[in-house]
């Protein structure tokens, strides 16, 4: 059953299964090879992450996540994110991870270049991702695992526009900065400041968020 879940997660972050996509039991089973009953209980596990939904007389279909999903998320991410950075920096020492941290906010600025905002939301978990492995807590790690932020950023790279891309990788830039010179404080309001950013546009964003 693990194999089937984590092909239908793959199937969703690849966007094969967009938000709102009904997901057939039979037909899962025959792409898969697997009994329905493999099918089924995956996607009542999917169904328990909230990567997707049972609806009554109509089986399964991927989450499509609401204005009010995200903005109840956001803070929920900043804080274990925050977390991540005060177990992380003191380990910066490390430069194999700091060549890591570099790497992937090269990834960054060329998503920018491109103005690829979902490679741009990729790449920005990735960074994240970086920062949680370096955090070295099991907890945190199964926490953010059970979010699963990588189906959030691709709900998210569908539904929003970026107006101002330099400004957008400027507060990228600053969170690096900060977290390469080893300022938590520093790195900390910054997260408080996307956390407001995110928050605001959830609020003002209108329902549902349309899937490009």
């Amino acid at each position: 059953m693990t194999d089937v879940v984590d092909v239908i997660q793959q199937g969703i972050r690849s966007g094969q299964y967009v938000p709102g996509q009904r997901l057939i039991e039979a037909d899962l089973a025959g792409e898969l090879g697997v009994r329905r009953t493999s099918v089924r209980d995956a996607l009542r596990v999917l169904a328990g992450d909230g990567v997707v939904e049972l609806v009554p007389q109509k089986g399964a279909r991927v989450r499509r996540m609401s204005p009010d999903d995200l903005r109840d998320l956001v803070p929920v991410l900043a804080g274990l994110l925050r977390t991540a950075l005060r177990l992380a920096i003191p380990r910066l020492g490390d430069p194999a991870l700091r060549a890591r941290l570099e790497a992937a906010q090269a990834a960054l600025r060329h998503a920018r270049m491109l103005e690829d905002f979902g490679l741009f939301q990729a790449m920005s978990l990735r960074y994240t991702e970086i920062l949680h492995e370096a955090a070295a807590n099991r907890y945190l790690d199964y926490l953010h695992a059970k979010l699963h932020p990588d189906v959030f950023n691709k709900q998210l790279a569908g539904a929003v526009e970026i107006g101002d891309w330099n400004e957008y990788l400027q507060h990228f830039d600053q969170v690096h900065a900060a977290v390469m010179a080893g300022n938590l404080s520093a790195a900390l309001a910054l997260i408080d400041v996307g956390e407001a950013r995110m928050s605001m546009l959830f609020t003002e964003a209108a329902e549902p968020f349309v899937w490009r």
